[in-house]
């Protein structure tokens, strides 16, 4: 029997902001349920800062396996 694979889940929103050689980088994670909170959550952060040049993002819907 395989071992059980383990991941942790966001509880809440979560943002860091930090600088390197001048540029700024902004992560955020949260915890969401569907595909269409995922996608409204993506569009939170592009109205939050809308002078991004690059939004990248990556989510997981469902268990990882």
């Amino acid at each position: 029997m395989r071992p059980q694979k383990t991941y942790r889940i966001p509880t809440k929103s979560v943002s860091v902001d930090q600088e390197i050689k001048r540029s700024r980088f902004i992560a955020t994670v949260g915890r969401i349920g569907s595909i269409n909170e995922a996608t409204a959550f993506l569009e939170k952060a592009r109205v939050r800062h809308p002078g991004a040049r690059h939004h990248c993002w990556a989510y997981i819907a469902g268990p990882p396996s």
